[in-house]
C-alpha cells in the first residue's frame, strides 16, 4: 500500500509537467472593434501588419504550442472582414517555427471546420518556416452572432518568435431593407389565404 501511495504522490508530481508542455493561449477580438477581452497585445504600424494582434513565445516553445484568436461577431448582422496572418522574430532576422501551420475558419480546429482558409504556409501543408512570412489577406463574411477562428499550431519555435494576425476593413452586411417587407407581404398572402379557405 505504501509503494501504491508513493506511485500516485509522484504521478500526480508529473501532471503540473505534462500539462505545462502543452503552450495554448487563447484571445478573444470583438468585431467590428477589434477590441481584445483576453490576454494579447495589440501593436500598431511598426510591422508589415498594421494593427495586429501578436502572440509572443517569451520563452521556447514545445510539444504543439497552440494559439487561438476568437473573432467573435456579437451583432444582429454580418460582418465581412479582411484577415492576415504572419510569423516574424523580434531579436534575429531568422525564424525556425517547426510544422507550423495556420487558418481561419468556422471552428477551433481545422477538421471541424465546414467553412476554412489556409493562412501559412501558402502550400497549405504543415512546414517548417525559416524566414518572416506574411500570408496574403482573406476576405470572409462572419455570420451575424457567431464567432469564427484564427488558429496556429507548431511544435517549437525560437525564444521571442511570435505569431500574428492582421485584422481590417470590418464592414457590416446590412439586411436589405426589401427583405422584412417581402416577408410581410409573403405572410399577408398566407393569412389571407388562410382566412378565405375557412370562409
Amino acid at each position: 500500500m505504501r509503494f501504491f501511495m508513493m506511485g500516485l504522490i509522484a504521478l500526480l508530481g508529473l501532471c503540473p509537467l505534462a500539462a505545462s508542455a502543452l503552450a495554448i493561449n487563447d484571445y478573444t477580438i470583438i468585431i467590428p472593434d477589434t477590441v481584445n477581452s483576453g490576454p494579447g497585445i495589440q501593436d500598431g504600424a511598426s510591422d508589415p501588419l498594421d494593427g495586429r494582434w501578436v502572440d509572443f513565445c517569451q520563452s521556447t516553445c514545445f510539444d504543439g504550442a497552440i494559439s487561438t484568436w476568437s473573432l467573435v461577431n456579437d451583432n444582429d448582422s454580418p460582418y465581412s472582414i479582411s484577415v492576415t496572418g504572419g510569423i516574424d522574430n523580434l531579436n534575429d532576422p531568422s525564424t525556425d517555427y517547426e510544422n507550423f501551420f495556420m487558418y481561419v475558419g468556422n471552428a477551433d480546429t481545422y477538421a471541424a471546420s465546414t467553412i476554412r482558409w489556409v493562412l501559412l504556409p501558402t502550400t497549405g501543408v504543415a512546414s517548417n518556416l525559416t524566414t518572416p512570412q506574411v500570408s496574403s489577406a482573406v476576405s470572409l463574411i462572419i455570420p451575424a452572432n457567431t464567432t469564427y477562428y484564427v488558429v496556429a499550431t507548431y511544435d517549437s519555435a525560437k525564444t521571442a518568435d511570435f505569431v500574428e494576425v492582421g485584422l481590417s476593413d470590418a464592414t457590416p452586411i446590412p439586411l436589405p431593407a426589401a427583405l422584412p417587407l417581402l416577408a410581410a407581404g409573403v405572410g399577408g398572402l398566407a393569412l389571407a389565404g388562410r382566412m378565405r379557405r375557412r370562409g
